[in-house]
């Protein structure tokens, strides 16, 4: 069984910083005032103590940059501000319960603090929530699928249950017990992606809302996903 946090750290090298046309306009000035106006996530809670060794699972978080990495942050943050409402919908696309700074490093490592990588990730996710954006990205599970969701996960075993004791939500699949032929008969490969648009817009992003609410209170959102490998060969 192979077990993952989405959105985590993937790969442990060191992130690196990289300009875009967005920023080519910002200054010194630009940048602290940007700084200033962070509100909750000023420099100093961002930046990791100096000389502290930072564990991988907390590498790249609030609370643990580095100076290169906080730069490209403060890059980023203004390129935000910047944007119009479907860019911002896309970067809290959880939820803006989430607070600002788990929001944009949660993209920022996705792309390792790579600022033209993440500007353009977000930018084809703009892209591709456009069309099921038009469908408030089906609400309703059964209409997304064609078919009854407890029939769908009887042949593809794959459901969000409980959460981790950090209070993530944690989503359990099993790809190798998957029938083809049994899917192929109740939904199509569209009505998937559709239920797939259902359950991370509706039902992970409504679990991450109510265990903000909830203790230990967490403002990133996440996710806990386990794989279970069984039943699948190596070809």
């Amino acid at each position: 069984m192979a077990i993952q946090q989405q959105q985590g750290i993937d790969n442990h090298s060191h992130y690196q910083s990289t300009t875009h046309e967005d920023t080519i306009c910002s200054s010194k000035t630009s940048s602290t005032a940007s700084t200033i106006s962070m509100g909750k996530s000023n420099a100093s809670s961002l930046l990791g103590m100096p000389g502290r060794k930072v564990s991988l699972l907390d590498r790249g978080y609030p609370g643990f940059l580095s100076q290169n990495e906080l730069e490209v942050y403060e890059q980023f943050r203004d390129v935000f501000t910047r944007r119009d409402a479907s860019f911002r919908s896309a970067v809290y696309c959880f939820g803006d319960e989430e607070e600002e700074a788990h929001a944009l490093c949660r993209w920022l490592r996705a792309r390792k603090y790579s600022l033209v990588d993440v500007i353009q990730m977000v930018e084809e996710a703009v892209e591709m929530r456009e069309e099921p954006g038009k469908h408030e990205f089906f609400p309703n599970p059964h209409k997304a699928l064609g078919c009854s969701p407890s029939l769908y996960v009887g042949q593809y075993p794959q459901l969000y249950t409980g959460h981790s004791k950090e209070g993530y939500p944690i989503f359990i699949s099993k790809p190798g017990v998957l029938n083809v032929r049994a899917l192929e008969c109740i939904t199509s490969l569209q009505g998937i992606i559709n239920f797939h648009w259902n359950a991370m817009s509706h039902v992970l992003a409504s679990r991450n809302r109510l265990q903000a609410t909830l203790p230990p209170y967490p403002k990133r959102f996440e996710c806990i996903c386990v794989l279970d490998l069984a039943k699948l060969s190596a070809s």
